[in-house]
């Protein structure tokens, strides 16, 4: 069963994003609190941990950081703490342009921690309601990065759009198990996105004009590669 503040996204949705850093966090947070859309908090804060795989090659990074117009992300996620038994998700986020939606599937639970390898998670998804198509893909991908951050939650008055800003970047190299120890910690920037339905897109410009940010491309999990691979061809 997926969580009762869990977004499922059956249909494309657009997602923009904006980055800023370390010293305009209190200003962001008043920025969208006295935002004309009156948005609010719709959820209590919480953390956020991902487990991204991907080919032997990197191929759904190289997808990702070329900016492919069709490309897709494979990941389990699961909230709050980070090490421990969780309650994971399944996720394949599939982008098309401008646009994206995502499919979603609650795994058996497993144990995170040092100890954790790749056949822990397939057996998780193995027994779990997962197609059998997208088991068989994924017995074929390698676990490559953990990340985890801290993230809150917006929703506009009339519930057109929805913020989620994302602080405390923690990104872990998974090799063979995960590297628990030698995090790489991003306090110095943050991520404010805006999603919303196709029909609203007209509507987003008045929205997003009063953001003193530029529009970013920022992927978690392109940065996390980056970081670990600093040297990689694309």
């Amino acid at each position: 069963m997926l969580p009762e503040n869990y977004t499922r996204l059956d249909n494309y949705r657009y997602e923009r994003k904006f980055t800023g850093t370390e010293d305009v966090i209190n200003k962001t947070e008043v920025m969208v609190k006295t935002h004309p859309e009156a948005f609010s908090e719709r959820y209590q804060p919480r953390r956020v941990n991902n487990i991204y795989f991907d080919t032997p090659t990197l191929e759904f990074f190289a997808d990702n950081h070329q900016g492919k117009a069709e490309r897709i992300k494979y990941r389990i996620r699961w909230y709050d703490n980070i090490w421990g038994e969780v309650s994971p998700i399944l996720e394949l986020k599939i982008k098309k342009g401008l646009v994206g939606y995502k499919k979603s599937y609650p795994l058996k639970s497993f144990t995170v921690n040092e100890n954790l390898t790749k056949e822990h998670l397939i057996d998780s998804i193995c027994h779990s309601n997962v197609p059998d198509d997208i088991t068989e893909k994924i017995k074929f991908l390698e676990p490559v990065l953990l990340n985890s951050y801290e993230r809150r939650y917006f929703e506009s008055f009339n519930h057109k759009f929805r913020l989620t800003f994302d602080t405390k970047v923690a990104y872990y190299h998974f090799n063979r198990t995960i590297q628990f120890g030698k995090p790489v910690n991003d306090f110095s920037t943050f991520i404010l996105e805006m999603k919303y339905d196709q029909e609203h897109d007209k509507e987003a410009g008045r929205i997003t004009q009063i953001f003193p940010f530029r529009l970013s491309k920022n992927s978690k999990y392109v940065n996390g590669i980056l970081n670990f691979y600093p040297g990689i061809a694309i």
